[in-house]
């Protein structure tokens, strides 16, 4: 049997997105990056996790990371989004109970009548006693929430990430996905996952994720295959009155994080 292995999953906010009127109640000394890589870097760092999965990414940050993550055992791989996005995705990654395989990037096609968003997935597989355990990191392109699924960016995304890789693939013997998906509990998004199998690794422990503009809500998840149980990491629980990010919290989104067997 595998031995239990952690997986986080944590969108950094990506030092090109912190425009001051976005963040007009925080302290601009919180906001600079000078200060807040270190703060991710510690926040990172005590994860302690065995597979470790970013959102909003720069490549300067990528570097930043990867230099210091590797005195503590971690190999990492990076996917920059395409359409002159600033930011990717990284996974950061120990051997252990794991043995790294590979990674892929799919960048989403995003249908018919639009134009390609340059958002992505990063998908790395693992060898396990099990066999291959495979991780898709991504960071879903958000959407107004009321368009119906098929006109949805993100519904899209998800439905190719399922349709056209995961279930396209025969090697995996179990998958994980997780992210900021950009889209709460009750979305088509979210909805299409469960319905295709994958189980919600807080399911009965949600809490929210995120604070922008003083209105809380839970954007970020961890789902996986049935075969295999997620014990999740308590978060704080936070509101619309929480400080996002602050000295402790050094971005606008907190991580979510389990022990999976």
């Amino acid at each position: 049997m595998t031995p239990p292995f952690k997986v986080t999953s944590y969108n950094i906010l990506a030092d090109s997105y912190v425009r001051p009127e976005w963040f007009a109640h925080i302290d601009p000394e919180i906001l600079k990056w000078e200060k807040r890589s270190v703060a991710l870097l510690r926040k990172i760092e005590s994860f302690d996790a065995d597979v470790i999965c970013l959102q909003e990414v720069t490549q300067a940050a990528y570097a930043f990371f990867e230099v210091h993550l590797r005195d503590h055992g971690y190999q990492g791989s990076f996917a920059k989004k395409e359409q002159k996005k600033p930011d990717g995705c990284a996974t950061f990654f120990r051997q252990g109970s794991l043995q790294y395989r590979n990674s892929r990037t799919i960048y989403y096609s995003d249908g018919e009548g639009v134009a390609n968003t340059g958002h992505l997935a990063l998908i790395s597989s693992f060898e396990s006693e099990a066999g291959v355990i495979s991780i898709a990191n991504t960071h879903v392109k958000w959407d107004v929430a009321d368009k119906p699924g098929e006109d949805h960016l993100g519904y899209r995304q998800i439905r190719e990430l399922i349709h056209r890789h995961i279930k396209a693939d025969q090697s995996a013997h179990a998958w994980i996905i997780c992210g900021d998906f950009n889209a709460p509990p009750d979305s088509p998004l979210i909805t299409e996952l469960l319905n295709n199998g994958f189980v919600d690794a807080y399911q009965g422990a949600e809490q929210n994720t995120y604070n922008s503009n003083r209105a809380a809500k839970r954007i970020d998840f961890l789902f996986h295959t049935s075969n295999l149980k997620a014990k999740p990491a308590k978060i704080r629980d936070i509101d619309g009155l929480t400080v996002l990010p602050s000295e402790d919290e050094p971005s606008d989104h907190l991580a979510v994080s389990a022990v999976f067997e």
